[in-house]
């Protein structure tokens, strides 16, 4: 009896796992044909693992003009410009270029640091070609000078560096390392 026991108790798992397997096989079979009738709008998405880099967005963009035929650009992203070298006492002309949504809007400007602003007022009117226009001259002591450029509550910062020609090891990189 043990025998015919045993047997029994085999052939019903033997037909359980039969069943087991063709649903399981049944369930795979309907997901695969579901699978098979998406359609992707879109751009792919990246492959998993790869490093994702975004670069913020440019809130505007400033040309230097050194007044010597030297001209430097740089690019506002998250808050900042490009530190800008300068010699000591030096005067150089700035145009900072807005998207021209922002015409008409008022741009205050001061300098945090020392040196001297040439803007009537403290606040610049974005024109129709979306630019502000000022002059800036740069202090006799080495270092940094910030002037802020607050248009509502957003705030972005110009830096120059004036250069340490006793200290050379205490300037920071500039854009144009030249000057």
């Amino acid at each position: 009896m043990k025998f015919s026991h045993r047997l029994l108790f085999l052939a019903m798992l033997t037909s359980a796992c039969t069943l087991a397997g063709a649903n399981s096989l049944y369930a795979q079979s309907s997901v695969l044909e579901a699978n098979r009738n998406l359609r992707s709008s879109g751009p792919p998405a990246p492959p998993p693992g790869s490093i994702k880099t975004h670069r913020p967005a440019v809130e505007a963009t400033a040309s230097i003009d050194f007044g010597n035929g030297g001209l430097v650009t740089v690019s506002s992203r998250q808050g900042g410009f490009d530190r800008v070298g300068l010699r000591h006492d030096q005067t150089v002309d700035i145009a900072v270029q807005y998207p021209t949504a922002s015409a008409g809007e008022t741009i205050g400007v001061e300098a945090l640091d020392g040196g001297q602003l040439v803007v009537p007022g403290k606040s610049l009117t974005i024109g129709s070609d979306g630019t502000i226009r000022f002059k800036f001259r740069a202090g006799h002591q080495p270092g940094a000078y910030q002037i802020v450029l607050r248009k509502g509550n957003k705030e972005i910062g110009l830096q120059f560096w004036v250069r340490d020609d006793e200290h050379p090891t205490n300037n920071p990189p500039v854009i144009n390392a030249e000057n």
